[in-house]
């Protein structure tokens, strides 16, 4: 019942309203009656995801945005802040886990995956449910959705409904996914419609505009830089890459080409489905409008028995001449982006580890942004392995580059690399991070990455008491970012 107050108010309200008025308000407010009696609760749920490139962290925020909502309160955490006793106190999960490489689980999941196979946990008091990310065009699907739901059900934890699995392009099922949280924790059933493995993923066709080696003569590599034209409209940001795919099944279009080359004498003549092989982009859309730009290192090495041998996507890549047609698609990194455009930022990159830091560079430049820009550059040799040397002096001489520091390994008896570099710079580097500088990592994750992290952590603690849970804050804070492979 309305009180008198809000009767009279509705009373002046309605006062010269037409027939057709009051009806319409009638079933307005009918309508509105009904939308709270649908809305949905549903307790005591969280939203773990493990993430790589930031697909599955953006789907699960997503999806707690939506619940959040409906009214709902629900925790949404990294397994990486997640503290792992908790599991077992759990009511009801939703895992969202992207696959990484070939089949593997993300870092980010490493130590969760471990935790789940180190001990029988009792889990019998958990309802989950997966929805896994991958990119079909790798052999091993969502697998890591996959291992880790067959463990969570060898702990005896409930699945309530069968794992989602999707491709690279899944923004448009956000809508039906968010409602299939109701019907799998809700209890009541929203959408008769069932959600089916997405496989959509567009790919683009390009034109080759140029294929130069940016390599001088006696260099003992060989890198392309590589720029494509495509007239399809491709919305991509710095920091994302390029699926390079050459074959699906059979017979390996390249392998056939080459059958009778020594090259070819260690790959099998049925390669099956190639892995695509991902290169970021050197190009900002801003500066070069409907172009994508690569650098890439072209793989040649001398087997066992002394024979050459390439690599199959680099050579083929070194051989394309303009006007030549090359197929790809878009693979987005939404945990390796440019901050606000008045933040500083400071770009570790060795040999092709530059090309994202290219990227951004124009990127930057084009939008005008007010923070200072250090880049810290390694290859082998300063006269022939320079790359992009006077893209980057001028750089440095119009201000765009606030600070250019390169190390050359093989130019002196000690070798230098770009954390000896960093090491060197040591309380500048602090006093940018301090100022709140991001920091972005780019390049071979085995080696120079480890190193780069071991000299951070040695800087910070002649900085703070506590070096791991600053650099921690670091990553936390979405301010060290790591693009390594």
């Amino acid at each position: 019942m309305l009180t008198n107050e809000k009767k009279q108010i509705l009373d002046r309200i309605i006062s010269d309203f037409s027939k057709e008025e009051i009806l319409w308000a009638s079933g307005y407010l009918s309508g509105a009656t009904a939308n709270d009696n649908e809305k949905k609760s549903i307790e005591n749920l969280t939203i773990l995801y493990i993430s790589e490139t930031g697909n599955s962290k953006f789907l699960a925020m997503e999806i707690s945005k939506k619940l959040k909502a409906q009214g709902n309160n629900t925790k949404l955490k990294s397994v990486e802040q997640y503290r792992l006793s908790d599991l077992a106190k759990e009511k009801n999960l939703i895992l969202i886990a992207s696959t990484h490489g070939e089949g593997e689980i993300p870092a980010a999941g490493k130590k969760f995956y471990e935790y789940l196979t180190q001990n029988d946990h009792d889990l019998s008091a958990l309802n989950f449910w997966v929805i896994a990310l991958g990119d079909r065009n790798y052999p091993l699907f969502c697998e890591a959705g996959k291992v880790i739901e067959s463990r969570l059900k060898k702990l005896n934890a409930k699945k309530i409904s069968d794992r989602i699995e999707l491709d690279l392009d899944f923004e448009n099922s956000i809508p039906q996914i968010s409602e299939k949280v109701f019907e799998v924790f809700g209890g009541e059933k929203i959408s008769n419609t069932p959600i089916k493995i997405i496989s959509g993923k567009t790919d683009f066709e390009g034109e080759i505009l140029t294929n130069i080696i940016l390599n001088d003569l006696g260099s003992s590599k060989e890198t392309r830089h590589i720029e494509i034209s495509v007239e399809d409209k491709i919305n991509y940001e710095p920091g994302d890459s390029i699926g390079i795919k050459l074959g699906d099944s059979g017979l390996h279009p390249l392998a056939a080409q080459l059958a009778t080359s020594s090259q070819t004498r260690d790959l099998p003549l049925n390669m099956g489905k190639l892995a695509p092989r991902l290169y970021s982009i050197a190009s900002s859309k801003n500066e070069h409008g409907n172009e994508i730009h690569l650098t890439v290192s072209v793989v040649r090495y001398k087997n066992e028995n002394g024979e050459d041998v390439e690599g199959l996507v680099s050579g083929h890549l070194a051989r394309l001449r303009a006007g030549e047609k090359i197929k790809f698609y878009l693979s987005r990194n939404r945990n390796f982006k440019l901050p606000a455009d008045d933040k500083d930022i400071i770009m570790i990159g060795a040999g092709t580890g530059i090309a994202p830091f290219r990227s951004f560079l124009f990127e930057r430049n084009s939008r005008n942004a007010s923070g200072k820009n250090w880049l810290f550059f390694g290859e082998r040799n300063f006269q022939t392995d320079f790359l992009y040397q006077t893209e980057l002096q001028d750089h440095l001489a119009s201000g765009l580059l606030s600070r250019l520091d390169v190390a050359f390994s093989r130019d002196q008896e000690k070798k230098i690399y770009v954390q000896n570099r960093i090491q060197e710079r040591s309380t500048e580097v602090f006093q940018w991070l301090k100022n709140g500088a991001y920091f972005y990592v780019c390049g071979d994750k085995q080696n120079m990455a480890r190193d780069v992290e071991n000299t951070l952590l040695s800087i910070f603690q002649n900085h703070e008491k506590n070096a791991e849970e600053y650099l921690q804050n670091l990553i936390t804070e979405g301010r060290y970012l790591k693009d390594v492979y």
